[in-house]
């Protein structure tokens, strides 16, 4: 039996027991500790030292293949956390300084350990690439992605933080991804670049000229048992949306749509927490539509798959995204998906699962997304339809699925050290 290779690893985000990122990062660690041997620096954080330690007991396999370092990653302060409001970018101050425990770290590991190569997991985002690059070693960076705007005509339908946030982003954007040094040697540096979707790979290849190929995959699939095709009852539809309660999620634009609807014959489930819950509430009262709202708060990753498997349609309005996990799940437990033409979204959602909404203006929007509803409440047959596109096409973005994607990066890289010397 040909040995195993030995790969360095920086996964800020980690944690078995969590969507978004951290389920990400946990779910990337496993499928690749299959074919490689990882030696993963993490970050401590929501308890996930306890939790992977808890899942290396139980499943010796992992625990064979995969040791993991904790270095802790610190909560805000209120002062930070007033600063991060009004300067958003002194979030990644404070990330850039993990990153270099993180690299101390990967030095003293390096020393010790043949390792083939190192790969930078996550957090996705491009702007802090860490400083794996700087290793000899062949370097793998992603998926990598926030290098996506939200449109100028929709900045006013945020809040002033969200507008300000936004703003700036889109600014920093624009130079950061061409000049920020760090960033540019990163770029130059990397063996094998993964993309979190296809708006991402373009910019790169147009800013950069690296080719990149793009991993799609959802955070978990552990909701197969609750998969099947939606039908809707009594001409009833359940609508769902989930997600943090920011302005950024835009679900504002839902309850308008929604109240344009000529009958009620629906309802909504809104999954998540945020700081806009009660003047989000205040807008669906004031048109009217609460009644048909149930508002669950923030649930556990298990429960919320649940609440999404009881409903009928994902209305998903977010106007900024990488490849958004709440998506992938609600198709593969064969919900189809009304959302905007934009981003990730736009990457897993085709017209054998969904509607795609254009991004050409926030009146059209609240139009066309109305007319979207309105159609799938006329005629629920359609339902039935696109839940089952859903569940065919759910089954190109499970882990297995964009495994081979992965490992063919691994390769690449290894290849071309191999080149090299």
């Amino acid at each position: 039996m040909q040995s195993r290779l030995n790969v360095l690893m920086v996964t800020a985000a980690c944690h078995p027991d969590k969507g978004s990122e951290p389920g990400i990062g946990f779910t990337w660690v496993k499928a690749i500790s299959k074919y490689y041997d990882l030696d993963v620096i993490c970050g401590e954080k929501e308890n996930n030292k306890n939790a992977i330690e808890n899942v290396l007991k139980n499943d010796k396999e992992l625990a064979d293949h995969v040791r993991f370092y904790f270095i802790p990653r610190d909560n805000f302060t209120q002062i930070e956390k007033k600063i991060v409001k009004i300067f958003y970018p002194f979030y990644y101050h404070k990330y850039k300084c993990w990153m270099k425990k993180a690299y101390k770290l990967a030095l003293e590991l390096d020393k010790n350990n043949k390792y083939s190569l190192s790969h930078q997991l996550n957090m996705i985002g491009y702007r802090e690439p860490g400083y794996l690059w700087k290793l000899n070693l062949p370097f793998v960076w992603g998926p990598v992605g926030g290098n996506g705007n939200i449109p100028i005509q929709y900045l006013k339908v945020l809040d002033i933080e969200g507008f300000t946030k936004q703003s700036i982003r889109s600014i920093i954007n624009f130079f950061q991804i061409r000049y920020n040094v760090r960033v540019v040697k990163a770029f130059k540096k990397t063996s094998s670049l993964l993309t979190t979707n296809f708006n991402n790979k373009n910019t790169i290849k147009k800013i950069h000229n690296i080719d990149s190929d793009v991993i799609l995959v959802s955070p978990t699939f552990t909701s197969n048992i609750l998969s099947k095709i939606k039908y809707s009852n009594n001409n009833f539809i359940k609508f769902v949306c989930s997600g943090n309660l920011i302005s950024t999620k835009n679900l504002p634009l839902i309850f308008h749509s929604l109240s344009k609807i000529k009958n009620r014959n629906w309802s909504l489930d809104i999954l998540g927490d945020g700081p806009l819950l009660e003047k989000w509430k205040n807008i669906s009262e004031n048109l009217g539509i609460n009644s048909n709202i149930t508002w669950h708060g923030k649930l556990t990753k298990k429960n919320a798959i649940i609440s999404m498997s009881n409903c009928d349609v994902l209305l998903f309005p977010s106007l900024i995204e990488g490849s958004p996990g709440v998506v992938s799940e609600a198709i593969s437990l064969g919900l189809p998906v009304i959302c905007f033409d934009k981003d990730g979204q736009k990457d897993i959602v085709d017209k054998s699962c969904g509607i795609l909404i254009p991004l050409d203006s926030p009146k059209n929007s609240i139009k066309n997304f109305s007319i979207a509803i309105q159609s799938l409440i006329d005629n629920p047959e359609v339902i039935s339809k696109f839940s089952e596109g859903a569940l065919k096409r759910a089954k190109q973005f499970t882990v297995d699925s964009q495994l081979p994607i992965m490992l063919k990066a691994y390769k690449k890289a290894i290849a071309k050290n191999t080149f090299k010397n």
